[in-house]
């Protein structure tokens, strides 16, 4: 967030939290609340990798 690469630093520790999950839970619970965030995640992942790309093309 401090580099303007992130808009909110918090939703990325939800994923992160949510990640945690699946490496120790195997129920469909759990498998449909990470379904549920999937496209807000690959959303932000796009942003965060133009932002990255846009980065690195000013920096070079």
């Amino acid at each position: 967030a401090e580099q303007g690469l992130i808009a909110d630093p918090n939703v990325w520790f939800l994923y992160r939290d949510k990640h945690n999950l699946t490496v120790h839970t195997y129920d469909a619970t759990t498998a449909n609340e990470i379904a549920a965030i999937l496209p807000r995640f690959a959303a932000d992942a796009r942003r965060l990798f133009e932002a990255l790309q846009q980065k690195g093309q000013q920096d070079a």
